[in-house]
């Protein structure tokens, strides 16, 4: 009981986003693990499982804190113990797979991605026959939820696509999104409240797999079918998905062919970005999307001093100058990570600065910024 109560606080420590709580919680992860490893060591039979989901609890909470090296060798221990449970009994094997979908996350992060994407195999292999079998049988619907395995495989095959992308196995990677996408869809329509969430991820899985392959315009279609599962969530609970929805208005953006689309997608990701106190880097990434559609009309328009494409660079320019308010932050406070991204931030806004044909680019950065702009800045702007 000791454990479990452990267990259960962690989990409930590990939802919170602050790096205080999620270090606690994988505090008490540690000590429902050392209670679980000597109950299974008094009475294997009947405590082994639980021991099993002790250290995939573990792997969770140390990928929460990036600690991959320990990660993985609970990852490692939990796939084998719960191998070992589930030839006992087969009642265990979705429990399997959920430790080998925990083991190929953290593999990734230790550079062993072939070895990531077999573990994801695996998973999907157990999942797709658990979903199977449930389909074929009419009996015992309260011990064997077909809907239940089916979710979990959804959940399996959009990380099989990730790790297909990332071995190169983009058609393979483009198969197992679209598969996914088909069960959410399913789901969904029994179980709206409950999938959407999940859809939502799929769908901008799979437009994103399109996109890689060049099916830009089906890309976009799918793309916005995500932003139209997120609008629906983002209603309900604000708080929780403007931030996700702003991410699929931007892969719409970047996918749409349609510039007025576009562009409107960008700024409302942009305002629902700054709304919702967003990180700073996620808010540069949004700048850096609104600014390049914006240019990008311009470099084969004929018509550079019409008013409407007059307005559109003076917003570039003014988005670029936020960019680099946010990078010259970034760089005082860590100038190894960010010094850099800084001279790209004033190299872009010395372009900008060019194209709308201002005679000294150099001494409007510096003064852009007052008191704060220095040579260095200058000279990185015109370089």
């Amino acid at each position: 009981k000791s454990a479990k109560a452990l267990q259960e606080l962690s989990f409930a420590l590990s939802d919170r986003a602050d790096m205080q709580s999620r270090g606690g919680a994988l505090q008490f992860s540690r000590r429902a693990l050392e209670i679980r490893e000597r109950l299974a060591a008094q009475d294997p039979d009947r405590f082994l499982a639980d021991l099993g989901q002790a250290h995939n609890s573990m792997a969770n909470r140390l990928i929460e804190q990036r600690e991959f090296g320990e990660a993985l060798s609970h990852t490692i221990r939990s796939v084998e113990i719960r191998r070992q449970v589930a030839a006992q009994d087969k009642k265990q094997l979705a429990k399997l797979a959920t430790s080998l979908l925990t083991q190929g996350r953290v593999m990734v992060q230790k550079g062993l991605g072939s070895t990531a994407l077999k573990s994801v195999v695996e998973a999907c292999a157990i999942l797709r026959e658990l979903a199977a079998a449930n389909e074929n049988e009419n009996e015992n619907k309260n011990e064997n939820n077909p809907a239940e395995h089916k979710a979990d495989l959804a959940l399996a095959l959009n990380a099989l696509s990730n790790r297909q992308e990332e071995q190169g196995l983009v058609a393979d990677a483009l198969g197992s999104a679209e598969e996914a996408c088909r069960i959410y869809e399913e789901l969904v329509a029994a179980q709206p409240a409950l999938h959407r969430p999940n859809q939502a991820v799929a769908l901008s899985s799979y437009a994103q797999r399109l996109f890689v392959l060049g099916r830009s315009a089906e890309a976009a279609e799918v793309a916005r079918k995500s932003v139209s599962v997120r609008e629906v969530l983002a209603r309900d609970q604000p708080d929780v998905y403007n931030v996700k929805l702003a991410m699929s208005l931007e892969r719409l953006a970047t996918y749409t062919a349609d510039r007025t689309e576009a562009l409107k997608c960008a700024r409302r990701a942009i305002r629902l970005r700054q709304a919702a106190g967003d990180l700073q880097e996620d808010l540069v990434t949004s700048y850096e999307t609104l600014v390049d559609l914006l240019l990008k009309e311009h470099v084969h328009s004929s018509a550079d001093s019409t008013q409407q494409f007059q307005a559109e660079r003076l917003e570039a320019l003014e988005r670029a100058r936020e960019i680099v308010d946010i990078r010259r932050q970034q760089a005082g406070k860590d100038p190894q990570r960010f010094t850099v991204r800084k001279a790209e931030a004033l190299r872009k806004l010395a372009s900008i600065l060019l194209l709308i044909k201002t005679d000294n680019p150099t001494l409007l950065v510096a003064q852009a910024h007052g008191p704060n702009g220095n040579k260095d800045s200058a000279a990185a702007a015109a370089a």
